[in-house]
C-alpha cells in the first residue's frame, strides 16, 4: 500500500481508507441501534439518538477530510488539494486564473547553520507572509518542502508586481531584526494563455521559469 506514490497521493489513499472505515463504523452503529427494541424508547427519543450518531460521524469524516487537504506545518492547503484544483475546469474557466510560484532561497544552508527547528520556523513565517500577501486574490498552497504555490484569479501582472515588492518588503523588514541568516522568496507569475498553453500545468511552468529569473535576481542584491 502507497508504494511508489508521491506523498500526497499516499496521504490522499490513507484518508480514503480512513473515511471507508468510518463508513463501516456508521453503518454498524445504526444497524447496533436498529436492532434495540423499540420499546426502550419514544419517537422522538429514537429519532433524535439516531440523528446524534449520524452527526458525530459525519463531524468526523468531515475531519478526516480537511486534514486530507491540509499541510500540517504551515496549515495551508497541501499538494494533494493544488493537484485536485488545478486539474479542474477548462479554458474557458481558466482564462481568469494564473499561477504563481514561489521558493523559499538557501533553507538548507538555513537548516544547517542555525538548526531544523529554526528552519521549520523559515517555513512557517514564510508561508504566514505568503498568504497574507496573496490569499485575497487565490488559494494558496505547499506544493514541497521549501515551494509555495497561488492559483490566482483575476490578477493582472502590474498587481502581482505591486504585491511582490509588498511581500519582499516584509521580508526585508523581517531580515533587518533577525541575527539569522536573511530569509529570501523568490516569485515568479504568469497567466493563463490560451495560445501558449494547453492546461494549467503549462501555465506553472512558465510562473517557474519567472520565479528561477527572479531568484538569480535576489542573489546578486
Amino acid at each position: 500500500f502507497g508504494r511508489g506514490l508521491h506523498p500526497g497521493e499516499f496521504r490522499l489513499q490513507t484518508v480514503q481508507l480512513l473515511l471507508q472505515f468510518v463508513h463501516i463504523e456508521l453503518c454498524q452503529r445504526i444497524a447496533l441501534f436498529d436492532r434495540l427494541p423499540r420499546e426502550c424508547f419514544n419517537a422522538d427519543q429514537f429519532s433524535a439518538v439516531r440523528k446524534q450518531n449520524l452527526l458525530k460521524m459525519g463531524q468526523k469524516a468531515a475531519i478526516i477530510k480537511e486534514e486530507a487537504s491540509i499541510d500540517p506545518m504551515t496549515k495551508l492547503n497541501n499538494r494533494a488539494a493544488f493537484e485536485k484544483e488545478i486539474e479542474r475546469g477548462n479554458k474557458r474557466l481558466w482564462a481568469n486564473r494564473g499561477i504563481i510560484i514561489l521558493d523559499l532561497n538557501n533553507l538548507k544552508l538555513f537548516n544547517d547553520k542555525n538548526g531544523h527547528d529554526a528552519g521549520d520556523d523559515y517555513i512557517i513565517t514564510a508561508g504566514q507572509i505568503i498568504h497574507d500577501t496573496f490569499a485575497p486574490f487565490g488559494l494558496v498552497y505547499r506544493i514541497g518542502g521549501d515551494e509555495f504555490c497561488v492559483i490566482a484569479k483575476y490578477l493582472t501582472m502590474q498587481q502581482f508586481q505591486v504585491l511582490q515588492a509588498s511581500m519582499e518588503d516584509k521580508i526585508f523588514s523581517k531580515n533587518a531584526n533577525s541575527d539569522t541568516l536573511p530569509m529570501a522568496i523568490a516569485s515568479g507569475y504568469a497567466t493563463f494563455d490560451s495560445e501558449k498553453d494547453s492546461t494549467l500545468h503549462d501555465t506553472m511552468k512558465r510562473a517557474d521559469e519567472a520565479m528561477y529569473k527572479r531568484k538569480e535576481e535576489l542573489k546578486s542584491l
